[in-house]
């Protein structure tokens, strides 16, 4: 004889879409260094994902719409457009969000987080 398992109804799982990002973010790696600027202002990168950035920045307030330009590792495009400050943390971290970039720059950016995804996979998985 053989035995039927009862159907349940509902999901197998779930999650909090508020808590869902649209894109992933890395942090520059030493072996795939990107350089950066907001405003007239040189900076250094905490993260970068093809929604926008997080970058040291002494003289930005939330709200305020500044120009950009980033430099990627492996990447011959130099990406600049307008950036809103989203927030900026009391560590002098700046929370950034990119406003109309174009194809062509949004693909750079993610060609770069998946090769520093692949460098830090590797890496992980290298013995030591």
């Amino acid at each position: 004889m053989f035995w039927r398992k009862k159907k349940t109804e509902g999901t197998l799982f779930s999650f909090d879409s508020s808590c869902k990002r649209e894109y992933a973010r890395v942090s520059p790696l030493p072996e795939m260094p990107a350089a950066a600027a907001l405003g007239k202002q040189k900076t250094s990168l905490v993260d970068i994902s093809a929604g926008g950035m997080a970058c040291r920045c002494a003289d930005a307030a939330p709200g305020q719409v500044k120009p950009f330009k980033l430099r990627l590792s492996g990447e011959q495009l130099l990406i600049s457009g307008r950036a809103e400050v989203i927030r900026v943390s009391d560590r002098g971290v700046c929370h950034c969000r990119f406003l109309k970039l174009n194809d062509e720059m949004t693909e750079a950016i993610h060609r770069y987080v998946l090769a520093v995804q692949k460098l830090e996979l590797q890496k992980k998985n290298t013995p030591q």
